[in-house]
């Protein structure tokens, strides 16, 4: 099976009951019940829109999900627990709602702990997530190792189990090395 989102997908699929559910494990080793939720696929002109409103080129793995799904929502739990990757519309709606972002920075998902948001000036491992204020955690990965590591991991947001070393922040869009590091973490 050939690497790419479509499979990654797939795989998830194939798991998941014919009433759109997976029993799931959480932190403390709780059983749940987690529902999905895929859109229709987006239209290619609309993805080019996208882009050309927010003047980037955007990374051939996220076009290639837009493809497959116009935003899907992922391990519900109820309770506002999921994760939430935004259609085109409402990709739209909350980059208005965020004044002054980094430049090139899109969101492109949420957690109930944090936005997730793809740098279009990077390449590679262009994966950033935010929970409020005026620091992005780099989480250097690609869309792709992003949503696998999502599935992986039960929608458990493994982003607060992985030390963030490097980060941007709105006023300066350096990538830098985390304070704690740099002094020695100290408990």
């Amino acid at each position: 099976m050939e690497y790419n989102i479509k499979a990654i997908l797939d795989g998830l699929k194939q798991r998941i009951s014919t009433n759109d559910e997976l029993i799931i494990q959480t932190p403390g080793g709780n059983i749940e019940m987690a529902k999905f939720y895929f859109s229709p696929p987006a239209e290619t002109e609309e993805i080019d829109r996208l882009s050309t409103l927010f003047q980037v080129n955007l990374p051939q793995e996220y076009r290639e999900f837009l493809l497959q799904h116009n935003g899907a929502k992922l391990f519900d739990i109820g309770f506002g627990e999921c994760t939430d990757i935004y259609s085109i519309n409402e990709i739209v709606e909350t980059a208005e709602l965020m004044p002054d972002i980094v430049p090139n920075f899109i969101p492109v998902a949420r957690h109930p702990s944090c936005t997730i948001f793809i740098d279009t000036s990077r390449e590679k491992k262009y994966m950033f997530s935010q929970a409020g204020g005026s620091e992005f955690n780099f989480l250097a990965m690609s869309f792709k190792e992003w949503i696998e590591t999502l599935i992986l991991s039960s929608g458990n947001y493994f982003e607060e189990r992985i030390p963030q070393l490097l980060f941007k922040t709105i006023d300066d869009s350096e990538l830098k090395i985390k304070k704690w590091l740099i002094e020695g973490y100290k408990l």
